[in-house]
């Protein structure tokens, strides 16, 4: 069960890394203006300052890892069944 956690965790990163940027961005926005509502291009905006992308290569990358790791592990868990 070691690697089918370990797979888990790494999922659970990525979709950690996916999702913290957009509500760190939220939460930026409205302490900046509390009065307005934030718009499309406001939110863009506040996402370039976020740096999204570093965010998203990580999150993808923890992903693949997470995915392989789970192959792995229901590979070898096939393998010493048969």
């Amino acid at each position: 069960m070691g690697r089918h956690f370990l797979a888990s965790i790494f999922i659970v990163i990525s979709t950690l890394l996916w999702v913290i940027p957009y509500m760190l961005t939220v939460i930026y926005g409205a302490n900046l203006e509390p009065i307005q509502t934030m718009n499309e291009d406001q939110f863009e905006r506040l996402l370039g300052i976020m740096r999204v992308e570093m965010f998203q290569t990580g999150a993808i990358i923890a992903l693949v890892m997470g995915i392989l790791m789970l192959l792995w592990a229901e590979f070898n868990a096939l393998r010493n069944k048969g």
